[in-house]
Parts: C-alpha cells; structure tokens; sequence
C-alpha cells in the first residue's frame, strides 16, 4: 500500500493535504479574504464616521451661511450687490 492510501484510511480528510495550490488560486483567494475583512472594517468606519462627521459640520457652522467661497452672516448676496464694487 502507497502512503496516501493509507492515510486515506485514517484520515479522509487528508487527501487535501496533498493538494497543489498554485500561484493564480492562492492570490485570488488571498486577494477575497482581503476583500472581505477590509470590507467589514470600512462599513464599521463609514457607520461610525458619519455621524461624527455631521455634528462636527452642525457645531462648526452656528448661524453662518456659506455662498460659493464667502461666509456671508444670514444674508445671501444677489447679482446686483455683488457685481458692484464701492
């Protein structure tokens, strides 16, 4: 009897033991296991980063409105007030 038979008899389970994995099999399967636990830990973050990033855009914006690249206090500027220059 060879070795593998024999261990065929103990262990079927063991066959997978002397199984190849080549190069292309082994790098996509690393490649999804990445995939996979990067994936959980970034919904983690994105649940957890969104709301902290919406109280620190309410806490930092009290009473000033944003028009274009001026911080204007309540008011919104029309076409006319702002193409005159004083």
């Amino acid at each position: 009897m060879t070795p593998s038979k024999i261990m065929m008899l103990i262990d079927p389970i063991a066959l997978t033991i002397l199984a190849y994995i080549g190069p292309g099999i082994g790098s996509g399967t690393l490649g999804i296991i990445l995939g996979i636990i990067l994936s959980f830990f970034m919904a983690i973050l994105a649940l957890v980063w969104y709301p902290v990033k919406r109280l620190i855009k309410k806490r930092g914006s009290k009473g000033v409105k944003k028009v274009g690249n001026e911080a204007v206090n309540g008011e919104v500027p029309t076409e006319d007030s702002s193409s005159k220059i004083d």
